[in-house]
């Protein structure tokens, strides 16, 4: 149940993603500040979480889900983390 709450969760956030993106003026300069971004939160996660009760490992999952997705992947692996 977990595993398809979660495929379902980020399915929904790659299509707003691409949405979004696709809007966009500048579209490349979007997506590479998006992927910065999400791997810099990631990174901000990975060294300060335990502190809160969010262990947040940096696998291949978690870096490329947050460099093609963004904030928005880490927000819901946290939520389902929480959960």
């Amino acid at each position: 149940m977990e595993k398809t709450l979660f495929y379902g969760i980020c399915a929904l956030s790659a299509a707003i993603m691409l949405i979004y993106y696709a809007t966009r003026k500048n579209r490349l300069s979007s997506l590479v500040k998006g992927s910065i971004l999400g791997l810099a939160a990631l990174f901000i996660l990975e060294r300060f979480g335990e502190k809160y009760g969010i262990n947040m490992p940096l696998n291949i999952m978690n870096v490329s889900g947050s460099a093609l997705l963004g904030v928005p992947y880490l927000i819901c692996v946290v939520l389902l983390k929480i959960l």
